[in-house]
């Protein structure tokens, strides 16, 4: 079952950017990045 990682209103309708590695995903946001742990081991193609 793929992540869904809620992010609040703010950045609603926005494009981010977000960097996968094996244990995060880091989103850039106008705010700063924000780091949020993995809870799957699905493979990102």
């Amino acid at each position: 079952m793929p992540q869904t990682v809620s992010l609040g209103r703010q950045p609603a309708g926005q494009v981010v950017t977000v960097h996968v590695s094996d244990t995060t995903f880091t989103i850039e946001l106008k705010e700063g990045p924000r780091t949020v742990q993995r809870t799957t081991d699905i493979a990102i193609p």
